[in-house]
């Protein structure tokens, strides 16, 4: 069963810009996470004041992924050593989970930018789907897994999000659907679906219809090079 209704998919860069103004006074790590990310890709309108509303929270404290991620991005924009090194000290003591190699490989690629010891990317990934998709190895092995994240949201062009698939889930299986590797077989199928199910989710925060931003969150921090 899918959910279809008339809609519209913003335009990501405007959308975060306004976004990132009116999300100042939340404080969840998925908020902290998106207005980074949306820090980091230069989609807001004023960068200065988004450094500092981050700043002023200890984002490590919060023990998640996405407060890594968000420290991580603001020790790149402040050039703290330091900050970073601990980012990544907390991240290698973190348990594996979804999203893991994401946040890692963000990190990583920090690492390289201040010249700082670099994470140890390969302990870190271990060897589940996002080290293989990340990897670019193992396409036999991880086909079928893409296939089911992309048929998880279903087939054809209209938007449509299966029933049962949070916010939350939707970006990530997003983010990793457009990790497929360029030589893979299954790139093609993976890249439609993940641009479907980000133009669904785009929509959706536009129509105010998730009152949390873990999904979007994902959808950003994913971008890796940004």
């Amino acid at each position: 069963m899918q959910r279809l209704r008339v809609t519209f998919t913003p335009a990501l860069e405007p959308f975060l810009a306004e976004l990132v103004t009116a999300l100042k006074s939340r404080r969840p790590s998925a908020t902290g996470a998106l207005v980074a990310a949306a820090l980091a890709r230069r989609a807001v309108l004023d960068p200065e004041a988004a450094l500092d509303w981050l700043e002023r929270e200890d984002w490590l404290a919060r023990g998640d992924l996405f407060g890594m991620a968000a420290a991580g991005i603001v020790a790149t924009e402040t050039l703290d050593e330091a900050l970073l090194a601990q980012a990544c000290e907390a991240l290698s003591a973190s348990p594996a989970e979804p999203g893991r190699g994401i946040v890692a490989t963000r990190l990583w690629l920090a690492t390289l930018r201040l010249g700082v010891p670099p994470l140890d990317l390969t302990a870190v990934l271990g060897d589940g789907m996002e080290a293989g998709l990340l990897g670019g190895v193992d396409e036999a092995t991880w086909t079928p897994s893409v296939l089911g994240l992309a048929n998880g949201f279903g087939g054809g062009r209209l938007p449509g999000q299966p029933v049962g698939l949070g916010e939350a889930e939707a970006g990530l299986r997003a983010v990793l659907l457009r990790l497929v590797p360029e030589p893979w077989a299954v790139r093609a199928r993976a890249s439609e679906a993940a641009e479907r199910a980000s133009a669904l989710l785009l929509a959706d925060h536009a129509d105010g219809l998730h009152p949390a931003y873990d999904g979007l969150a994902w959808l950003v921090l994913g971008e890796i090079g940004a």
